[in-house]
Formats: structure tokens, sequence, C-alpha cells
């Protein structure tokens, strides 16, 4: 919805500013990250009735959008109280900025979709997809994820000859990245990535963005439900998005069994507010991988523990393996900040918590494989975090040597920012969800 903020103090008030304004219809072209909303302060080319904002959206960079809500405010003079609707003023593009020479048409918007936890919470999640992978949840309208491989499947798309690299495996169903973010008190927002749109189009996975419990931006009680002895409950809400991908296949089978009633759905792409949550998704339950950074490598490792049967592979980066010793090594600039989130290792009730909790106490129980990646000069997540779980994980007798993959630059701190080691990180990553996710193994290695 738009809400203007109140008119600057020179200008007259008028109806536009004294009544509310409808809910805007959603458009999934607006969905992004918006920025630098104002009212117009020097009049010219507008007017101080014009409303702009910038805004980054998912398939591209960002862009400037203006309101004009004179239109507003002239329906609303000119009809009577009884009769007036007011009109909503629209948003319309003021640039059209370039994606270096790349079609914008090509990159992937996300899906928005709700699901429930363990405790009835509803959790937000984006979902990024390649074509074929989603289907309207009418009856009849799925497709057979059993069914045998089309012509087309056999010979690649345009009748080529098949690359399983950018085709992927012959199946109607697609593996799945699930992306936990940092923070905590992190969140997930649909802006681009281009990593994101590399698997998606070259890959043919499926990149889920779950905003846990802890995550900001969805009031005061929410971002606190993960605090200190419920930090696991957050890793919980990623055993939920497991059982919510596992319903994705259960809805095919419905829907090529008509044992689902035509009130299961609404019948469209996505409700007014741009949840797409009646729309099913064509998800390989036996392919999800787990990928994190920061504290996301925390939720990756975690998830790796408590949910060791469900997932291919997992990538740690600059994560937390033992909350004891990240409290205690973290910068000194930080420590009591940190401690107010995951609870003060100084006290032995709670230090003996912490430990239970950290990935290290049960990395015996990571049997898939794993890819630690860390900077050497990382002053929040010290690099002693990755050395203790990636020469853990190695001892495991689930795991042999090949399993665990190990990556550290020199020169970088908490996460890669140097574009030499970001290209080299992102190779690494790709390999690794090829071998361990799509098992591209004897392909071009």
């Amino acid at each position: 919805s738009c809400s203007p903020k109140a008119p600057p103090a020179d200008i007259e008030s008028s109806p536009v500013f004294e009544k509310p304004l409808r809910k805007l219809p959603w458009d999934d072209r607006l969905m992004g990250v918006c920025s630098g909303a104002d009212f117009c302060r020097s009049p010219g080319l507008f007017t101080r009735r014009h409303f702009g904002f910038s805004l980054l959206s998912a398939d591209g960079p960002s862009d400037v959008y203006v309101c004009d809500f004179s239109a507003s405010a002239a329906s609303s003079s000119s009809e009577s109280e009884s009769e007036s609707e007011s009109v909503d003023p629209v948003p319309v593009p003021w640039t059209r900025s370039e994606a270096g020479g790349l079609r914008r048409d090509a990159f992937v918007k996300p899906r928005l979709v709700r699901y429930r936890s363990f405790d009835g919470l509803t959790i937000s999640a984006f979902v990024y997809c390649p074509d074929g992978a989603v289907r309207s949840g009418r009856i009849g309208a799925a497709a057979d994820a059993d069914a045998e491989p089309s012509q087309e499947e056999e010979e690649g798309e345009g009748g080529r000859q098949r690359d399983p690299h950018k085709d992927g495996p012959r199946s109607n169903l697609f593996p799945v990245v699930i992306h936990p973010h940092g923070g905590p008190e992190g969140q997930h927002r649909p802006r681009f990535n281009a990593f994101y749109q590399y698997l998606v189009s070259e890959r043919n996975v499926c990149v889920i963005d779950p905003n846990v419990r802890g995550s900001s931006g969805y009031g005061k009680t929410f971002v606190q439900l993960d605090n200190c002895e419920k930090r696991e409950d957050s890793v919980k809400d990623i055993g939920a998005l497991l059982e919510w991908i596992d319903s994705q296949r259960q809805q095919q089978g419905k829907a090529r069994g008509g044992s689902a009633s035509d009130d299961d759905d609404d019948g469209g792409d996505g409700d007014g507010d741009g949840d797409h949550s009646s729309l099913r998704f064509l998800l390989d339950p036996n392919r999800i991988a787990v990928w994190g950074g920061s504290y996301g490598g925390y939720m990756c490792l975690a998830s790796l523990i408590h949910y060791n049967d469900r997932f291919a592979c997992g990538i740690d980066t600059v994560g937390i393996s033992n909350f004891v010793t990240f409290l205690e090594n973290t910068s000194e600039y930080r420590r009591d900040l940190r401690r107010l989130k995951y609870g003060d290792e100084r006290d032995p009730k709670m230090r003996q918590t912490l430990l239970e909790m950290s990935p290290l106490t049960r990395a015996s129980e990571i049997t898939a494989p794993l890819f630690v990646v860390q900077g050497a000069n990382d002053p929040r997540v010290p690099l002693s975090e990755a050395r203790q779980i990636y020469e853990m994980a190695k001892k495991s007798n689930n795991n042999e040597r090949e399993g665990v993959w190990w990556m550290m630059a020199r020169n970088e701190g908490h996460g890669f920012r140097k574009k030499p080691n970001v290209d080299a990180y992102q190779e690494a990553m790709v390999r690794f969800f090829d071998r361990y996710l799509l098992d591209f193994s004897a392909v071009g290695r």
C-alpha cells in the first residue's frame, strides 16, 4: 500500500492527506526494496503532490517511480462524500536502467510464500524458480512429476544437444537450495542477486530465502522469538520448510488423483498482497542443499545436524560453530551486544545451554558433504570457528575426507569482497553443488 508521509510544512493540507488511501492493487512488477521515498520539494517538472521513490528489484538495477496524487485529490473534490471513490495513484516508472547489455526480462523474480512452523507461527519465504517449476494450484493443472521426459526435455531447448549443466537432470522436479540469512536479525528481501540468477537460469535450481523467527521487519515480538534458550526454534522453522517442500509433491499427487477439491486454491497466480502460497512448486525433496553466511552459517550447520537425513550437502560461510568460543573471541566492541541475543557465556547455566546448542558439540552427526568458507581477518566470526568445525567434520566417521571442502582467503574478513576471491568462491560453490546436489560429478570435471 502507499501511505504518504505528512506534506511539507509550507503547503496547505488537502483532502489527499486527510483521507487514508485504499490498498493499491498488487503488481509483481513493483516487488523490490523501496528507498528514498518523499514528496517533491522543489516544484518544476513535478508538483508537490508528486511522490517519488527508488525501487531495487530482483530483475535488475534500481529505477525511480513517481505517483501523482493530484488526480486523487481532484477526484475527491469533484464528487460528494457519499458518492466519492478516491482514485489510487499508480506508480509510473521515470527511469529505465540498463543491465550491462543483459536482458532484464530474462532475470527471475521471486514469489512470496508463507508456511506454518511447528508452533503455528507463520513464516515467509521468497522462492526463485526456473521456468517450468511452478504450477497453478487448480486440479489437473499440476504436471505429473513421475511422467517420462518429453522429446524437448530429452533434446534440450530448441532441439539442440542436451547439456546436463544447463538443462539439469532428466526430472520434472527441481533441486532446491535453502539460504538462511545472517544477523540473526537480518531479513531476506527481493533485491537483485547475480548468483541466484545463475543458479536458477544455468543450473535449474530453485533458491528459497526463508525469513525465520528472529528476522527483522515482522515486529518486535517476532525478532525476539529466537533469543538465548529459544535459539533452536529458528532451526525448527527450517524443518517446517522441509515439510512445506514435501507438501508440494503431495499436492501434485492430489491434483493427479483428483482427491482435492476446487476450494483448495484461489484459482489465481497469487493473492492480492503478492502471496503465491496457492501455487504449487515442482521441488525435489531428495535434492535439497542448505547454504548460509555468518549466522546463516550456523543455521546451515544446525540444519545439517537436526535434519541430517534430508540434506544432500551444505555450505557454511563465515559461520558460528560454537557459541561459547564465538562470544569469547569475537571483537570486544560487539561482544556485549551479541550476548543480549545469544546469551551470556559467563553464566554457568547459559554456558551449558550454549554448548548444547552449538554445532561443534554434535559435529559427528553431520553426514552430508560440507563446504566451509572463511576469511582469515574476520573480526566478527573468527577464523577459529571455521577451523574447528572443519577439523571435526573431517574426523567424523560418517564423512570421507573428500566430502569436506575448505576455502580460506588470507586477505578477506567477514565475507568475500575482492572480485578475484568472489569469483573463486562462487566457482567453487557451483562445483560443490554440481557434485553433491546435481550429481554432475562426471560432467565437465
